[in-house]
């Protein structure tokens, strides 16, 4: 069950939240796109510019035990539209697990070519509506973390950081 539409976005935000500090903390220029109509149709949260380039970048954030990237393949199965796995222009994802307090970062286009390559297990999520109604379902499937060849980083811990932090990880 994935929860509201409200909830999922509150637990998405406070993710993006936690690594905007992360990336302040890096010295990196941090422009916020969440909100940005345009932005949002290819799956873009952010763009982070560092010292090696400015990066695309699409935050997501799960609340369940983290042994599994849940990869969205559609997005809407009423309507039928794509996930972000088909989608999204970022660089990069960042998928963070907050209750562990960890960041795994990964380049979108291997991981659907990883998703491609395997048979991984396909499951179904529903969002509700604050009356409990089901909105709509989306389909994924569950990646394994470990063995993930897509995986290029892994960031922890996260929560600690102040907007004006130097610490390095």
């Amino acid at each position: 069950m994935m929860g509201t539409f409200q909830e999922s976005n509150k637990i998405g935000k406070a993710g993006e939240d936690v690594l905007h500090r992360y990336w302040s903390s890096k010295g990196y220029n941090v422009i916020d796109l969440s909100s940005n109509k345009n932005a949002q149709t290819i799956d873009i949260d952010v763009v982070i510019a560092t010292n090696n380039g400015a990066y695309m970048c699409d935050v997501k954030s799960d609340t369940h035990s983290r042994k599994n990237f849940f990869i969205e393949l559609t997005s809407n199965c009423n309507t039928n539209s794509l996930g972000c796995a088909y989608v999204s222009k970022a660089d990069r994802w960042y998928y963070y697990f907050p209750n562990d307090d960890v960041c795994y970062v990964f380049n979108p286009q291997e991981m659907l070519q990883w998703v491609d390559e395997n048979n991984f297990r396909e499951v179904y999520t529903s969002t509700y509506g604050r009356s409990g109604e089901v909105l709509y379902k989306t389909r994924g499937v569950l990646v394994p973390i470990d063995g993930c060849r897509a995986v290029q980083g892994v960031i922890r811990p996260l929560k600690h950081l102040s907007v004006n932090s130097n610490e390095t990880h």
